[in-house]
């Protein structure tokens, strides 16, 4: 989780965002269709890894993307 939370931060900078795997992007201001392309992107550059478009859609939560970071590492 703290990897996924540095990169939360470069995506969402100059907030005091803290996210835990409840997070949702309603929860987030500005996570909107494109940051969350974004972040699924520096994601993938972080963990070394691709996410299929199944998992892409199925993300609702941040506990959901770190399940698929797990899976896939």
């Amino acid at each position: 989780m703290e990897r996924i939370d540095k990169v939360f931060k470069i995506v969402f900078p100059g907030k005091d965002l803290t996210v835990d795997e409840g997070t949702t992007p309603d929860e987030v201001e500005g996570w909107d269709s494109l940051q969350h392309i974004n972040l699924l992107s520096l994601l993938e550059d972080e963990f070394g890894i691709q996410f299929d478009v199944e998992q892409i859609v199925s993300m609702e939560t941040v506990g959901d993307i770190a399940r698929a970071v797990r899976d896939l590492i």
